[in-house]
């Protein structure tokens, strides 16, 4: 594990695991890079360098005011690569990753990639359109809005509530499932995945670079 100082000054989170040609998983929304911890395990096991960091405003990384958009997104991105001297890197984004994964290779021209994944991304366009009739109805983005925002008046609700000494019942949901997830982690540790779930998890990779011509 290891934090990652960018050049805006924001510290990223990262687990850098294993030895081999590097493969970098960007998790998606609202997620972190405890999401890529199965894969992860099994690309060490088959013989790569996996790096997975909590993107700007997510998990423990830092949560700062600005940089949300795509473009200083994928120089966090950059900044992360550079610090693990990552060269010959795989790529893959998942759902919200994909787009740092494209503006990455348009930012900085494919610098140090072999290849690349995208599993359920955004890209390469994610509103419902006369020309992208397989898109997200824009009904749903506002859904998702209203319903972020609810959060957000509520969450001030609460904020008030313990000022006056209230327990926090979100706060104890949220260590349980922490907990939870630790507890799951130190079990798959302590026992080697079984050979199909190691070929499953190498799909993301292996099987994506034979198909679009990577592993030349």
């Amino acid at each position: 594990m290891a934090y990652i100082t960018t050049r805006n000054n924001v510290s990223l989170y990262a687990k850098i695991w294993g030895k081999g040609r590097p493969v970098v998983l960007i998790h998606g929304w609202p997620l972190s890079a405890d999401s890529w911890d199965d894969v992860a395990m099994t690309l060490v096991e088959a013989g790569y360098q996996t790096i997975a960091y909590d993107r700007r405003g997510f998990g423990r990384s830092d949560q700062p005011w600005d940089g949300y958009d795509y473009d200083s997104l994928t120089e966090d991105l950059a900044d992360v690569m550079e610090f693990c001297q990552a060269k010959d890197a795989t790529l893959v984004g998942f759902s919200m990753g994909g787009g740092e994964v494209a503006r990455y290779l348009t930012n900085h021209a494919g610098l140090n990639v072999r290849s690349i994944a995208l599993i359920s991304s955004i890209v390469p366009y994610m509103l419902q359109t006369e020309d992208n009739p397989d898109g997200v109805p824009a009904e749903t983005f506002v859904e998702m809005y209203n319903a972020l925002r609810k959060v957000v008046v509520d969450d001030g609700v609460l904020a008030a509530r313990l000022g006056a000494g209230q327990r926090d019942p979100s706060r104890d949901r949220r260590r349980d499932r922490h907990e939870h997830r630790l507890r799951r982690h130190r079990r798959h540790r302590r026992h080697r995945l079984d050979r199909r779930h190691r070929r499953c998890g190498l799909l993301g990779v292996g099987a994506i670079e034979r198909r679009a011509g990577f592993d030349h």
